[in-house]
């Protein structure tokens, strides 16, 4: 049971918590966080997030809630790492990589090795 008062601010709902040791000047405290540090008996510390299982941040019903190391919810909403198919110019091999970008180079190679054997090949005009 709720013993606090509620505001929307943002994507989040805060708890009118005026004593807790992480409130604003206001005395506001992310209400997700308040749920949980009442669930486990504890203020959480700052390496302590509270992920929503539903991802919907107004849910904060306590089965929907989980305590999660900081690293560990980083990892959770990692965005999977794109790749593209390549060419070798050098040797001919399709590779994968990431796509190249406005610093990368236009051509990329699918090893050092081949790398240096067609920077020589540009050296020498081969190419």
């Amino acid at each position: 049971m709720k013993d606090w008062k509620t505001i929307k601010k943002g994507d989040y709902l805060y708890a009118k918590v005026p004593n807790h040791p992480n409130a604003t000047s206001n005395g506001y405290v992310l209400e997700h966080r308040v749920v949980m540090e009442r669930w486990i008996g504890r203020y959480l510390t700052s390496s302590e997030v509270v992920h929503h299982l539903d991802e919907n941040k107004h849910n904060n019903e306590l089965s929907n809630l989980r305590l999660m190391d900081i690293k560990d919810h980083g990892w959770l909403h990692k965005k999977p790492l794109k790749l593209v198919q390549h060419n070798c110019p050098n040797c001919g091999v399709d590779f994968l990589r990431r796509p190249t970008g406005k610093y990368k180079p236009a051509q990329p190679k699918c090893s050092r090795k081949c790398n240096g054997e067609y920077s020589r090949k540009i050296q020498m005009g081969l190419v």
